[in-house]
């Protein structure tokens, strides 16, 4: 079963990060996966039955529905898991109730609408905002209807791109605009605004329900005077401002949410924070990579860490055990592989310009760098002896480099005639034979470090892979089924015992099989449960997931049998990390 997810989505998603349970728990979502946080133990629980990725999440906060939930997916229509809480749609307004059925159906408006939210005090009346515009809604019965906000009561004041939305008592509702100021209004007549309440867009605001404070976010840079999370009095007048303390040189949140006596945060760079209101404290309980897809993954060779590698430029280190990220370097480019040496004192990443990058594991700092190559770097990896790195890129070209030289990485020579771009690369056990898989799925097996290209099948036949990640060869052609098309399988990762294998393919599922896999049929997935002794054939297979698999490497820590209940059932639990495409998202099982 599905144990740890890293990841936030924040960078386009706002307010979806939300209390549950006096405090207890967080609620929040990435990918197609809802995500049920326990603050006090780190464990998750999650939410699985959206088809693509949630987009938008609230809680409904009145006291008779307690703790119910309501999230929407991207796609031609919009999928509501709770009831009775509003549902957003781009360029139209729905209501929805029940088992979702429509009872009230309007156009909002011709631009955007970001965010539509009922006032806490009311079941007929909501607001909502998006591109210039502001509208107030009441439902009648199975009509909509609707009132523009009207700015002409102050002089001077247009319509701003509104962003988020607060209430307040006596009928007052604040809206945050893309230029920092916080409108104030009175039924739907503009009241006065508070200018610059933050230096750059108001993304998030939120109501508290028991005392009337509002908590808004913004994008701003820190300072000794503010920060971009700030606490209002009822009336949005006087405010204390929170730094997040995240490093960043400029901090963007994207949603808000209060609890008792602390606020909890998310921020654009995928990170979500809670701060505690007395001694502004700021605790980071959930990181994540921020823009673009999750490329590079690699498992430390003796420890339960492990590498991810993003097109945000950024390379991070993530304690299994502890469920938190260590550490993390920016690149300043993006990256697509990265691969620990056999020691695992030394890591390389590949980049998405052509360059690749050695870092000490200890202090990630950079060892040595080099760039032979303008085109993405597509596989990276040390030879078992360490003597030589294989450097794979989008250029029909597998590099070699002598590390024994030092950090001048001169390179030693190339593989020739690759027909197309590397797909995959693994040395073989006494670092003398590379086998590179290709874009045009031909596989070949190259002389280390000559180049050459090895064409004997008999002393093909006789080497042992130190490492096994091709979807392409003999060992591999049970992964592929009948029907299936060359792009469908994206990636495989042999175990460290060499008896299983498992792969990822374009339709998000997980496929574990017996190694070597000659046979079509012959699989089993990844966490199933069994009775008696492990099968040799076809099982069942686990729910698939929505996004396609790119990467996945075995943890260092071997497959275990659990117990599960009185009856004996044994599951069968390989320690697979595994990278989803879309979103940034790890996800650990």
């Amino acid at each position: 079963m599905l144990e740890l997810v890293f990841g936030y989505r924040g960078r386009d998603c706002r307010n979806n990060v939300h209390y549950l349970n006096d405090g207890a728990d967080i609620i929040y979502h990435t990918a197609s996966v809802g995500i049920l946080y326990n603050v006090a133990t780190g464990s998750q629980s999650f939410y699985q039955e959206h088809t693509d990725d949630i987009l938008c999440l609230t809680i409904n906060q009145h006291p008779k529905f307690t703790n119910l939930v309501a999230t929407g997916q991207v796609g031609d229509s919009a999928d509501m898991s709770g009831v009775d809480l509003p549902l957003r749609i781009i360029g139209t307004l729905a209501l929805a109730r029940g088992a979702c059925a429509k009872i009230a159906s309007r156009t909002g408006h011709n631009q955007r609408i970001f965010v539509a939210e009922f006032r806490p005090d009311s079941d007929t009346q909501f607001v909502s905002v998006g591109v210039k515009h502001v509208r107030f809604w009441t439902l009648a019965g199975r009509a909509l209807l609707s009132k523009k906000g009207q700015t002409s009561s102050i002089e001077d004041a247009r319509m701003q791109t509104m962003l988020s939305v607060a209430f307040g008592a006596n009928n007052l509702t604040f809206t945050g605009t893309i230029s920092g100021d916080v409108c104030v209004w009175k039924e739907h007549i503009l009241n006065r605004i508070v200018a610059k309440a933050h230096n750059g867009p108001v993304f998030a605001m939120y109501t508290t329900l028991r005392d009337g404070l509002i908590v808004t976010g913004g994008k701003e840079r820190p300072s000794k005077e503010g920060g971009a999370v700030k606490l209002w009095d009822q009336e949005l007048r006087r405010c204390r401002a929170f730094r997040l303390e995240t490093g960043q040189i400029t901090d963007c949140v994207r949603s808000v949410c209060r609890g008792k006596g602390k606020i909890l945060v998310g921020t654009r760079n995928a990170e979500i924070i809670e701060v505690g209101e007395k001694n502004a404290a700021c605790n980071i309980l959930n990181n994540g990579h921020m823009d673009g897809p999750i490329w590079g993954l690699a498992t430390h060779p003796s420890r339960d860490v492990f590498l991810s590698a993003a097109e945000d430029g950024t390379v991070r280190l993530w304690d299994i055990a502890d469920k938190k990220m260590m550490n993390k370097v920016s690149l300043g480019h993006a990256a697509r592989t990265v691969s620990y040496s056999p020691e695992g004192d030394m890591v390389a990443i590949g980049m998405k310009n052509g360059e690749f990058i050695i870092l000490l594991v200890n202090s990630l700092k950079i060892w040595g760098k080099k760039r032979d190559r303008r085109s993405a770097i597509q596989d990276i990896r040390f030879s078992p002896d360490s003597h030589y790195l294989a450097v794979g890129s989008s250029e029909n070209a597998v590099d070699f480099y002598d590390l024994t030289l030092g950090p001048s990485l001169n390179r030693a020579s190339y593989c020739k005639d690759i027909p197309s771009f590397v797909i995959q690369m693994d040395f073989s056990a006494d670092s003398c034979y590379l086998q590179v898989s290709t874009g045009s799925y031909k596989r070949q097996i190259y002389e280390v470090p000559s180049g050459k290209q090895l064409l004997d099948q008999a002393v093909i036949d006789r080497i042992t892979w130190a490492t096994w990640t091709s979807v392409l060869g003999d060992e591999v052609i049970g992964i592929w089924s009948r029907h299936a098309e060359k792009a469908d399988v994206n990636c495989a990762c042999v175990s460290h015992s060499g008896i299983s294998l498992v792969t990822g393919d374009d339709f998000g599922m997980v496929k574990l099989f017996d190694f070597p896999s000659y046979l079509s049929g012959n699989v089993y997935i990844c966490l199933i449960e069994r009775h008696g002794d492990l099968p040799k054939r076809t099982l069942h297979e686990t729910k698939r997931h929505e996004c396609p698999m790119v990467a996945m490497r075995h943890s260092p820590v071997p497959c275990m049998l659990q117990r599960n209940g009185a009856d004996n059932d044994r599951q069968l639990s390989a320690r697979t990390t595994r990278v989803y495409q879309k979103d940034g998202q790890l996800q650990i099982r």
